[in-house]
């Protein structure tokens, strides 16, 4: 067996282990899971593949392509939790083969294998593998567009561009124009970074915009045909440009926000960056010095697939900062030593401007990242995910020094995953069981007549119909609902479930009630009637009447 598909063999082994384990026993959660499991079972039922539906109305929270994925896999697996889960674990394996595709024709097999699983094993790739949310197939999507655009600038093959261009309408296609907007930017970033605007006249635009409309253009075209300005004022309007401009989740709005999210994330190899800034800088320091000796510059070298034996100080860490390695290990382009780091300072030791030069794709690299980190933190709707494309590129930029150290990687690696298989059940089969409704949809499917209304009093579970599926009426004031119900351009847009007054179900009969434990008494007082109790769980309890 060859090398390279000994390693292939070892990330997909790696990624339907992690990503799959548990999955069968993992409850949808409340409040973002549902959504996105409810709509597209309602969409199956309903025959309706084009139009994402929820409480059987059009809601336009998320383009189409990730309802897609969980329709197919409904209908391949029926209507159920692994059913649910499986895209997003498919798409994980599919981020991973993605990073070393690339990592491997940039650099070698090895790093690429030390990124892969640099990648794999951080603590949100995981989570979000096995999590229904659209990050997973927008990360894939989103990084593959620059991955096409950097391979086609640096081997000056430019139809790798067409398939940045194909790859940004399936990221438009999954999460809206954020997936053409930000690849954009960090794309023109890079083109100035390297003073190189004449590439955006070599961009292949004609082929390329052809492409891209093709890919995402139909769809959009049709919910505008169809649906016409409810489509563009709740898509467009609401879930983009409110988003950007009007915080979801004021308190979530401080600048360290994100910090928290990466060191959370990108565990547990967020605490080697210490020691790969200080490689970094000691190599750059080492060139230098080599450099201001010689007077020439550093040497071109061959480097090496196996990477046995080497140096610590050299292979790893010195083509972090001198150049880019080939498939086969060569290094085959470097930066020439500037004036003033032969010069350096006073003292003999090298300019800090001398220490801070990269090489072209450490550059691409970290525009890539930070572009990323930056344009978040500047968005006033701050979400645990959005920063997660950037975990890619931060792992091959790790990976480039830790493939120096291939036991702490294999020792972390297998410490990784015996840690995500005890968290699987242990902590994520328990914890998303209480964030779910199931038990209280299955207690309301049990009881439920043919006639009866369902409704629910305090907090509103959408699980609860997933697992029921019963449409079920979320319980208000009479005089609180025209203030809750949607309306343009503010956050009620996402009430989209249907409303009743209290006044109203007082009334009938025929009712199944779920009610919030931490309002039973509110319940009873202002919801009189013989309501026989069914069953009382740890946060709620179904009544009858």
């Amino acid at each position: 067996m060859s090398e390279s598909k000994k390693y292939l063999g070892w990330i997909l082994l790696l990624g339907v282990y992690l990503f799959f384990l548990g999955n069968w026993g993992i409850a949808i959660t409340d409040p973002v899971e549902s959504n996105y499991a409810l709509t597209a079972k309602e969409m199956l039922q309903a025959g309706n593949y084009l139009s994402p539906q929820i409480y059987g109305n059009y809601w336009y929270d998320k383009p189409i392509f990730f309802y897609w994925e969980v329709i197919a896999a409904f209908k391949l697996f029926g209507i159920n939790e692994w059913a649910a889960r499986f895209f997003p674990a498919l798409f994980g394996i599919s981020g991973l083969l993605m990073t070393y595709w690339f990592t491997q024709k940039l650099f070698n097999r090895l790093t690429a294998l030390v990124a892969t699983v640099i990648l794999g094993t951080s603590l949100e790739y995981w989570l979000i593998s096995k999590t229904v949310i659209t990050d997973m197939t927008l990360f894939v999507f989103f990084n593959a567009a620059l991955i096409f655009f950097y391979l086609g600038y640096y081997f000056k093959k430019r139809n790798y561009y067409y398939g940045a261009y194909f790859f940004a309408g399936m990221a438009v296609l999954t999460k809206g124009p954020i997936g053409l907007l930000l690849p954009g930017l960090i794309v023109v970033l890079f083109l100035v970074s390297q003073r190189d605007y004449k590439e955006l006249l070599h961009m292949k635009w004609l082929g390329g915009i052809a492409i891209f409309v093709l890919t995402a253009g139909p769809w959009y075209y049709y919910m505008y045909s169809v649906h016409g300005m409810d489509f563009i004022d709740t898509f467009l309007g609401v879930h983009n440009v409110l988003r950007a401009t009007v915080s979801e989740h004021p308190r979530d709005n401080v600048w360290y926000y994100y910090l928290g999210m990466f060191i959370i994330g990108f565990f547990p190899w967020v605490f080697t960056l210490p020691y790969l800034f200080k490689r970094r800088f000691q190599a750059q320091r080492e060139r230098l010095q080599i450099a201001a000796t010689s007077s020439t510059g550093i040497s071109l070298g061959q480097g090496t697939d196996s990477l046995d034996g080497h140096d610590d100080n050299h292979l790893g860490s010195l083509v972090m900062n001198i150049g880019s390695v080939s498939a086969s290990g060569a290094i085959i382009h470097a930066q020439p030593a500037m004036k003033d780091a032969i010069k350096g300072n006073s003292d003999g030791t090298p300019t800090w401007r001398a220490m801070m030069q990269f090489d072209q794709t450490t550059v691409f690299l970290l525009i890539w990242a930070f572009t990323i980190a930056v344009f978040y933190q500047l968005m006033a709707t701050k979400y645990t995910t959005y920063t997660f494309p950037y975990l890619l590129p931060i792992a091959i930029l790790a990976a480039r020094v830790m493939v120096n150290h291939l036991k702490l990687v294999k020792y972390t690696v297998i410490a990784n995953l015996i840690l995500y298989s005890v968290l699987t059940f242990a902590v994520a089969t328990p914890y998303c069981n209480a964030y779910s409704s199931k038990a209280v949809g299955n207690v309301v499917a049990q009881t439920v007549k043919r006639g009866d209304m369902v409704v629910s009093y305090g907090r509103y579970q959408t699980s609860a119909g997933f697992y029921s599926n019963q449409l079920i009426y979320r319980v208000e004031k009479a005089a609180a609902i025209p203030g809750l119900e949607p309306s343009a351009m503010n956050w009620n847009t996402k009430n989209v479930m249907p409303f009743i007054a209290e006044e109203t179900v007082a009334t009938r009969d025929h009712v199944v009630a779920i009610v919030d434990n931490r309002r039973l008494k509110e319940f009873k007082a202002d919801m009189p009637g013989q309501w026989q109790e069914v069953k009382a769980l740890d946060k709620f309890t179904v009544f009858r009447k």
